[in-house]
């Protein structure tokens, strides 16, 4: 299962891959002295914002050309097996190059020549040359690898937007994927329909005494319309314009677990009723609740939320603080 990056990881990026870029857009981009301390550092950001367990960094491999000539590879991942061929700065990627061996190599032919002698599983190559990386998916085209159309990041402005892009890097589940080299939408919806998926789990046992086409029925609804809240409360739906308070987030976080079930259920039929229609006595963050139509809340009074357990609510509050808002967004969101 993918894991993507926490919560707090989708807004702290945006102040730290800009200083990362300015250090390596000002220095010099040697290959012999700055290699180990480039990838270090691009790996440790990854690493900071995936929690990814076990992530090896750089390994220069030993590679035999023959039996009295061993070189060396610029940099390893052995656990998303990713070998690296470095350049400095200034260096195009696609020119050849001459070898101490005599050859004429492009960067790719070259990174390919160590990847034959290799002991080790190759299944991505990765050409850099401190302002652009050029990212090769083996399994594209395993037979002739040089006719592989290689994705580019650019070390500049852009690699905010380009960065879970890198993920493949450390994770080695992505490299599975048809397309590793994931953007960050796509790495948001991933871990959207995983906290889906865990909610479903979590609560299935919690329907008790309902059969089970039922239980699936009821889930299906409650997920939908959990989702719609979630995205809603970071999208600004439920906060008010003058005052900036988050009426659903101001009312759920004050709710012990015992209650949640009780509070989502009559939340669900607020947000299925028109305001003039509501009774004036309810609590002023519910009131001030948007009416949702389009039918996604239509019959919450009939539905069953059973209890929910204390692991459950405590997903439910955390994902208040997920950027729901950068995903496409759900089903019923038209609203008066």
């Amino acid at each position: 299962m993918v894991q993507i990056p926490d919560h707090v990881a989708f807004t702290d990026l945006q102040s730290e891959i800009p200083k990362f870029v300015h250090k390596w857009l000002k220095a010099e981009g040697n290959e012999s002295s700055e290699t180990t301390s480039f990838w270090n550092e691009l790996l440790t950001l990854l690493n900071a914002h995936a929690h990814i367990a076990g992530v090896s960094f750089l390994d220069q491999a030993r590679v035999p050309f023959a039996p009295h000539h061993v070189k060396r590879l610029d940099s390893y991942l052995p656990l998303t097996q990713v070998l690296i061929e470095q350049k400095s700065k200034g260096i195009a990627l696609d020119k050849p190059q001459l070898q101490s061996d005599g050859a004429v190599l492009t960067p790719l032919q070259q990174a390919l020549r160590y990847r034959s002698k290799f002991d080790q599983p190759v299944r991505f190559i990765v050409l850099c040359n401190f302002k652009e990386l050029w990212l090769y998916n083996l399994s594209l085209n395993p037979t002739h690898p040089e006719l592989i159309t290689p994705k580019i990041v650019r070390v500049d402005d852009t690699l905010v937007d380009e960065f879970y892009g890198l993920r493949f890097l450390i994770d080695p589940a992505l490299g599975k994927l048809p397309d590793p080299f994931v953007t960050q939408a796509t790495a948001l919806s991933m871990y959207a329909v995983d906290q889906v998926s865990k909610v479903c789990a979590l609560m299935t046992p919690l329907y008790q005494e309902q059969e089970s086409d039922q239980v699936q029925l009821q889930l299906n609804k409650f997920c939908m319309r959990l989702v719609f809240c979630w995205y809603a409360n970071k999208s600004g739906l439920f906060t008010d314009a003058k005052s900036g308070v988050n009426h659903f987030q101001a009312y759920l976080e004050g709710i012990p677990p015992k209650c949640g079930h009780l509070v989502l259920y009559h939340i669900f039929q607020i947000l299925d009723t028109p305001s003039d229609e509501r009774f004036k006595s309810e609590d002023s963050d519910l009131l001030a609740l948007p009416y949702v139509n389009g039918g996604l809340f239509h019959g919450a009074s009939e539905d069953l939320i059973p209890r929910l357990s204390d692991e459950v609510w405590k997903l439910i509050l955390a994902e208040l603080y997920f950027d729901w808002d950068k995903i496409d967004r759900p089903h019923g969101r038209d609203h008066h």
